[in-house]
């Protein structure tokens, strides 16, 4: 670490030192397109980079070496910050939250040439949910025509789950669908005390333009719907579910696991929603090993028994699977997953339970390959990018910018099938086989 001051933390103690108006950071925006797909990504607030962030904590007293290794071990190496003093609920940020959900609607519906939408659909865990009506609504005073809108509160996993179940819906297979992600996790919910949780999450979103069930088919996918009754991550509540009205029956593939579940999983005309477990003062915490147990026993099984299935019943008709694209919470959990991943896949080879554990964890591809009697072995592994985006855990909108990404290194392609992973506090967790015929 180098002791120049080169931190620009202290704009977070600067409320003017924001836009008057909503705007996207400088640099932030990103369009890109697969086949017809269009995909875009933007964040709000201050960039913060590790250095900054060291910084900080250094000059309150923390250890230097201490913060470094615990920032950088989070895989991150930036994020959109509000000024501590921004309140999340306020009318202001909640209005913003409008304006730049329009702003990322507007950009893929623009680069689509569309001006129409037929389906709108707005993921996200901070932001109030009549939101997505005043999106529809200021989308409609721009000229844009909106059919159907809703929001879907599934904290992470939000906008893969608003994609995927518009694709799994027929009757909504050849519509035009734009699906937001966006998130705000900075100003006044921030626990800075706690070093991985500051450096975890920040604001930011993205939006998807696209035709389910023809530009994205979706093939195969198992969804579960678990209240975390741990509280492995506790937060401030937008949308408490005890509020919501005109309830529904569930959409057919969700399946609901747990006492609780029946209470705090609600559909409604409104949307789909799961409550993210309150925190007492309406701050944002995360129990970092907790939640990397939490998702780690969940995801991998499921990920498992969905791709075991597509192997077995659709690989003939559909081919290979690509690279996994899905939610990336931070670089331990994802490193966690894989580790298990391999681990099962070894001991479906018929490795022995800790030579695969062994292997999985410290093994070169090339001594694995060995051990089970083949030529070249590549497991089925999730990569890490987000080091490579300039944005940290943006909750709803992380997968779209890992998508923005992974379609910019061609890890993403016309005609490609791969399986989707996607997982939220709450929870809310999918392993599904999505095709793009874009």
């Amino acid at each position: 670490m180098t002791t120049k001051d080169i931190s620009n933390i202290h704009v977070l103690d600067d409320y003017s030192a924001l836009p008057a108006q909503p705007a996207f950071a400088p640099g932030s925006e990103k369009l890109v397109r697969l086949g017809n797909i269009a995909v875009v990504r933007a964040g709000w607030g201050h960039a913060i980079d590790n250095q900054s962030l060291i910084d900080f904590y250094v000059r309150r007293g923390f250890d230097a070496q201490e913060v470094e290794d615990t920032i950088s071990g989070t895989g991150f190496e930036q994020g959109y910050y509000f000024p501590f003093e921004q309140d999340l609920f306020s009318d202001k940020t909640q209005q913003w939250h409008v304006q730049y959900a329009a702003m990322l609607a507007e950009c893929v519906l623009k680069a689509r040439g569309w001006d129409s939408i037929d389906v709108l659909i707005i993921g996200s865990s901070t932001t109030h949910v009549n939101a997505v009506g005043q999106t529809a609504n200021l989308l409609r005073e721009r000229g844009i025509a909106v059919g159907e809108s809703r929001m879907y509160i599934h904290a992470c996993n939000s906008a893969l789950a608003g994609i995927t179940d518009l694709c799994r819906q027929e009757q909504y297979h050849g519509v035009r669908a734009v699906v937001v992600g966006l998130d705000t996790l900075s100003g006044n919910i921030v626990d800075t005390d706690t070093i991985t949780t500051f450096r975890v999450f920040a604001n930011g979103g993205g939006a998807i333009a696209f035709i389910p069930g023809k530009e994205i088919q979706h093939i195969h996918g198992r969804t579960i719907a678990e209240y975390d009754t741990e509280g492995v991550i506790v937060g401030p509540q937008a949308c408490p579910v005890v509020t919501l009205p005109d309830r529904q029956p569930h959409l057919p593939w969700y399946e609901l696991v747990g006492e609780e579940t029946d209470e705090k999983f609600v559909t409604s005309k409104k949307g789909v929603f799961m409550e993210i477990p309150p925190s007492p003062d309406g701050k944002l915490y995360m129990n970092g090993m907790s939640t990397l147990s939490y998702f780690a026993k969940r995801v991998v099984p499921l990920a498992i028994d969905v791709i075991g299935t597509y192997e077995r019943e659709y690989r003939d008709q559909y081919g290979e699977l690509g690279v996994p694209f899905g939610h990336q919470p931070s670089f331990p959990v994802v490193k966690f997953i894989n580790n298990d991943l391999m681990r099962f896949d070894l001991e479906a080879r018929g490795v022995d339970p800790k030579v695969a554990r062994r292997l999985a964890k410290r093994g070169s591809n090339e001594e694995i390959a060995q051990e089970i009697g083949v030529d070249n072995y590549n497991p089925l592994q999730i990569p890490w990018i987000m080091n490579r985006t300039g944005f940290n855990n943006i909750s709803a909108g992380t997968s779209l910018v890992a998508m923005v990404t992974m379609i910019e290194d061609g890890l993403m392609k016309p005609k490609g099938v791969l399986p989707v992973f996607g997982y939220g506090i709450g929870s809310v967790i999918q392993a599904d086989i999505w095709k793009f015929d874009a």
